[in-house]
């Protein structure tokens, strides 16, 4: 099982849910052949789906990540939205212009002289679910709503969108 500060919560929900958990462990150095490796052994454990983390090497190797995944035909949940863009089915993440604005704004904060180190940590308050038309048709996977969508009455901003 992979080690992330999203694990515990993670396995809580998945237990509450009545979900096992499957998780080869990538070992250093992170490259091709390593996710090979650990992708092929989750398709013999006949894996249902795939949470793929926010680490750095996930998203430098995303396009290994996705080709291997679509070829196992693995549904899969990536972090950011640049996976969904290259052919990835789902992502969850918050929109890319939020955080470029928010770390100018940090960023604006130190040239003017704040100590980084007394600065507050922002957590992220926007996300999307952002779905790849053209990979679920591939994995025959039928969605119930095309388009945009917000879902009201569900805490905090909500959308839906597809990518095509």
């Amino acid at each position: 099982m992979w080690r992330s500060p999203q694990t515990n919560a993670l396995q809580e929900a998945a237990r509450e849910a009545g979900i096992a958990l499957l998780g080869p462990t990538l070992e250093d150095p992170v490259n091709d052949t390593e996710y090979r490796r650990v992708l092929g052994m989750m398709v013999e454990e006949h894996a249902d789906g795939l949470i793929v983390g926010d680490t750095a090497a996930n998203f430098t190797n995303r396009q290994v990540i996705v080709d291997l995944v679509q070829r196992a035909r693995l549904p899969t949940i990536y972090p950011y939205h640049e996976h969904v863009d290259i052919g990835g089915l789902i992502a969850y993440a918050s929109p890319p212009a939020d955080l470029w604005r928010r770390m100018a704004g940090q960023i604006d904060e130190i040239l003017k002289g704040s100590k980084p180190s007394e600065m507050p940590i922002f957590r992220a308050s926007k996300f999307e679910l952002l779905v790849n038309l053209k990979t679920a048709k591939s994995l025959g996977l039928q969605l119930a709503h095309r388009g945009t969508h917000s879902f009201k009455g569900v805490p905090g901003p909500w959308q839906l969108l597809a990518a095509a």
